[in-house]
């Protein structure tokens, strides 16, 4: 039984060597750089007194020695887990407590903690069990009775596990040789070999302790680095054999941060070599801010284990959990799901459904685990005109009717009591999508100046603007109906062919009105946007507004103003940024020219500045109210808007 917390373990080392990108360091001591850590997540590898170390052992031998001794893990009646990971106050632990017993099964229990900071800790408790029993499996060709290895884990309470901590089931075949399991068409992975099986049952620590000395010692280019390539064995006055190595080295990041790492493992043996009797491994990473000594992040990384050999009793625990009953045997309903992996109703699926997909909704046994649209395999459609089934194996909406999905899945038959594939149909309808909002652009875009976009505020006579009015889903029908308050100002028509909008809206005159936008088929589901119109300027008049005249803009972020200030001679400018204390924190000259209300300014970047603080704080177009007030600006390339207002 492979404890779960392999796979954190890999996972962790990968992500600190890929983080490792510059030069190391001698090896050092590290007991300047190791925090007091709780004796209680690692097991104790020393004893009261200790004679010299004798020798040495290469990384790579301790693996092989690992590998040998995993043979004898398999007679261990007890065994525990301990694991502890600090990532700066955040702390997650995890204990438990294996039993291994003679009729090749095992029953474990233990508990995973976390704690965020100061605030209170949250904690659930779970139970673990692996068993053998005999399965009948439909292959391809023919059935067959199968030793099988079952193994389960079960938090108590679901709410605070995740990530590697999570409720698990797997099922192994046991088979006598690697030729019978060719056989039966198994790969690596899907077996064990029935001289393993008690082995399989364990933690199999030899192996988690072996990996993690593969990827984090001989894996490490840093450890490499240092010199340190194996493992100092001390033979102890009590008869264990002990193996260490302790190795840290330090990594410049981008400055000013330098990454200190610190690696220390340890196992112990029986004094014959034949045993793994314990391991511990501390992990450390510890990032300091060479110019901010208080800008520190630590992490911790410790797990460690014990083996207890002895004479493997009876399994006759009570309240242990089944791990037969954590896989899927039947499925009676099935839950659809669209394209965005949303639940939909089978009598409610519209074409913007697009692609088909299903999960179990109900099933048997009801622990089940691992399941998912994965589970369910797309067979076949009654009618590919509604819904169709594509070349690389997906379900495809047509059009509207009604069509039967077939599913398979791997599940037991009821009645023979064989593993085999199932399917499962389910009548799916496909209708019309019913309007549920209407959204209009909220720029619009006035084809006849170079496709310049303006807010409803900014019409100006004798324009024409275009703009998107689009009823949700999408699929609905988008046939629409407008409603003009006063058609005196605005003149409004459906157009076609136009990629900048499906709606004219003509400015006649002066003045403020509203258009109430409506679905066609269903006329409540309605939009009422106000546009306001005002006189076009002439370019020259445009320019006299701005002469001498600062208009202002505030970011609610940082509380930062900017100030848009025109020259006299109706060409130029700066913009100053200022800060939350008043003061100017950069400023930007620009040049303009005026196309009746439309702006264009360009701007000129100091040396000195870094080009995103530049781009973040000007502006390539805007729009001249008539009245001379305010300025709507836009910067195109970073798509930020400017709301400047005029300075009484």
């Amino acid at each position: 039984m492979k404890h779960l917390e392999k796979a954190t373990l890999l996972c962790l080392s990968f992500s600190l060597l890929a983080a490792c990108q510059t030069t190391t360091s001698e090896d050092h001591s590290s007991t300047n750089l190791t925090s007091d850590m709780s004796s209680s997540v690692s097991p104790d590898t020393s004893s009261t007194s200790s004679e010299d170390v004798v020798e040495t052992l290469s990384y790579r031998d301790a693996i092989s020695l690992l590998t040998k001794l995993a043979a004898s893990e398999g007679n261990a009646s007890q065994e525990t887990y301990q694991e502890k990971v600090d990532k700066s106050g955040f702390v997650t632990t995890l204990t438990k407590e294996l039993s291994l017993y003679s009729d090749h099964t095992s029953v474990g229990t233990g508990t995973l903690t976390k704690k965020n900071g100061d605030n209170p800790s949250t904690s659930t408790t779970f139970k673990e069990a692996t068993e053998t029993r005999k399965d009948t499996f439909q292959f391809t060709n023919f059935q067959q009775e199968c030793t099988m290895l079952y193994h389960a884990l079960d938090y108590q309470d679901d709410s605070i596990t995740g990530g590697s901590y999570q409720d698990e089931a797997t099922r192994q075949f046991v088979v006598a040789s690697t030729t019978e399991a060719n056989t039966l068409g198994l790969a690596q992975g899907q077996y064990v070999l029935d001289q393993n099986l008690d082995y399989h049952t364990s933690y199999e620590l030899n192996e988690t302790l072996a990996e993690w000395i593969s990827a984090n010692l001989i894996g490490n280019l840093y450890v490499g680095q240092t010199g340190k390539d194996s493992f100092e064995i001390t033979k102890k006055n009590d008869g264990t054999i002990s193996y260490f190595v302790g190795v840290s080295y330090l990594v410049d990041e981008e400055a000013p941060y330098r990454n200190y790492y610190i690696q220390d493992v340890s196992f112990v043996t029986d004094a014959d070599s034949t045993k793994l009797l314990s391991f511990a491994i501390d992990y450390e990473l510890h990032i300091v801010n060479l110019e901010d000594p208080e800008d520190t992040a630590d992490e911790v990384y410790q797990y460690g284990g014990t083996i207890t050999y002895g004479e493997k009793g009876e399994n006759n625990v009570s309240d242990k959990i089944t791990p037969y009953n954590y896989f899927l045997q039947d499925i009676t309903e099935v839950q659809l799901l669209d394209s965005s992996r949303k639940d939909i109703a089978n009598d409610k699926v519209t074409i913007g459904s697009r692609y088909l997909f299903a999960k179990p909704k109900t099933y048997s046994p009801s622990l089940a685990l691992h399941l998912s649209e994965d589970t369910l395999t797309r067979v076949s459609t009654s009618d590919a005109t509604v819904v169709s089934l594509t070349d690389d194996g997906y379900f495809e909406v047509m059009s509207t009717g009604t069509a039967n999905l077939t599913f398979s899945y791997f599940g037991l038959d009821l009645n023979t009591k064989v593993w085999k594939n199932k399917s499962i149909s389910t009548s799916v309808t496909v209708v019309t999508a019913t309007p549920e909002s209407i959204t209009v652009s909220p720029l619009l875009v006035d084809a006849a100046n170079a496709g310049a976009t303006y807010s409803f505020t900014q019409l100006k006579t004798n324009h024409t603007y275009y703009a998107n009015v689009v009823i949700s889903p999408t699929d609905a029908s988008q046939d629409i109906t407008f409603q003009v308050a006063d058609p005196s100002i605005l003149e409004v028509t459906s157009v076609s062919d136009v990629s900048s909008g499906n709606i004219a809206i003509k400015a006649l005159k002066d003045g403020t009105t509203t258009i109430t936008f409506a679905s066609s088929s269903v006329p409540s589901v309605q939009k009422t946007c106000t546009f306001t119109v005002q006189p076009e300027l002439a370019s020259q008049d445009t320019v006299a507004l701005l002469k001498g005249k600062t208009f202002t803009t505030t970011k609610s972020v940082y509380n930062i103003t900017e100030k848009l200030i025109f020259a006299n001679d109706g060409t130029s400018g700066t913009v100053q940024v200022l800060g939350s204390s008043g003061s100017v924190a950069y400023e930007f000259s620009f040049t303009f020219t005026a196309t009746n209300n439309n702006l264009a300014f360009t701007f000129t970047k100091p040396e000195d500045v870094d080009s995103d603080v530049f781009n973040n704080y000007v502006f390539n177009t805007g729009v001249v109210a008539s009245d001379g007030k305010s300025i709507q600006c836009e910067n195109n390339t970073s798509y930020k808007s400017f709301a400047f207002t005029l300075v009484a």
